[in-house]
């Protein structure tokens, strides 16, 4: 009954809701649903979902909407780490993509993204014209073709590189010359195989969230790699650390943070959101217990 498609009013939902075992006050579940949407809220009270086709006993509308709220605020804290790890990123990419190839090598030069056939380069390149041309409004590239314009076709990387999508910086990113890559992995301190792993799950991530989807209790799809434990035991004790949670993203962020905004307060944020919410249940996040024992955390907070 719960998951039917089926057209029904806030009102019938929200009876239905009551009768197969939630608790819950009707006119704030009504009011609730229409501000926030059945399949969005659904999302939370299925796993409160037993197979006979009721809530599990005790479940509160009240604790649903609580992991809602929380997964909202995770939303939240997880945007902020990942615009300044995606700035940095950018920044990065431009900075050693210019100093190698020129501002204008990452679309007339085939050795600025050596690791791409001729018909890989002209389709990222066409995807790169693309997301510049519809990017016209924006200030840093209307300022640029009003003043170079008539000379050039395409705005130096370090100016795409402020309206590409972070999915298309990626691509730049991993299409570059060992030259260009190898710094960017020192400032991360990762290999470069792992950081791409880290940017293909971040950008999965970041998807979710513009989108406003559900970060709690979720699979990742790109699951990121988990660094060797030989080269980063912190990532492995007192406890390894699942790549296939939202944790070990939180976790990235962390290390990431560590190393581009040292003396950021976000790892103590994500603590206190946590702290704050005793009715999400963390394992299915990833977290392991005294998670916030682990060395890369400890030492953030």
């Amino acid at each position: 009954m719960m998951d039917d498609l089926s057209p029904s009013t806030l009102e019938a939902l929200a009876d239905g809701l009551l009768a197969h075992g939630m608790y819950g006050d009707r006119a704030t579940l009504i009011q609730r649903l229409s501000l926030v949407g059945r399949h969005r809220l659904s999302s939370y009270w299925r796993h409160h979902w037993t197979r006979e086709g009721r809530f599990l006993p005790g479940t509160r509308f009240e604790v649903v909407w609580a992991q809602y709220l929380f997964d909202r605020q995770l939303r939240l804290l997880v945007m902020d780490a990942l615009e300044r790890i995606e700035i940095a990123l950018r920044a990065l990419l431009s900075h050693h993509q210019e100093s190698r190839h020129g501002p204008f090598g990452y679309v007339d030069d085939p050795q600025a993204l050596p690791r791409l056939d001729p018909s890989g380069r002209e389709e990222l390149r066409s995807r790169v014209v693309a997301e510049v041309r519809r990017s016209r409004r924006d200030p840093i590239i209307a300022g640029f073709e009003k003043t170079h314009g008539d000379r050039y076709a395409m705005p130096p990387i370090g100016i795409a590189a402020e309206v590409l999508s972070f999915g298309l910086m990626v691509k730049l990113w991993m299409a570059s010359s060992p030259m260009v890559q190898r710094p960017v992995t020192q400032v991360f301190g990762v290999s470069e195989r792992v950081l791409q792993s880290w940017m293909w799950s971040l950008s999965e991530v970041r998807n979710i969230c513009a989108h406003h989807g559900r970060l709690w209790n979720r699979e990742l799809g790109n699951k990121p790699l988990i660094p060797l434990q030989k080269h980063h035991p912190e990532w492995h004790d007192p406890v390894t650390i699942r790549n296939d949670r939202i944790f070990a993203v939180l976790t990235i962020c962390v290390d990431a943070l560590n190393r581009i905004a040292p003396g950021s307060r976000w790892a103590g944020r994500v603590h206190a959101l946590v702290e704050r919410s005793p009715e999400v249940p963390t394992p299915s996040m990833g977290f392991p217990e005294r998670w916030f024992d682990c060395p890369l955390w400890r030492r953030a907070l």
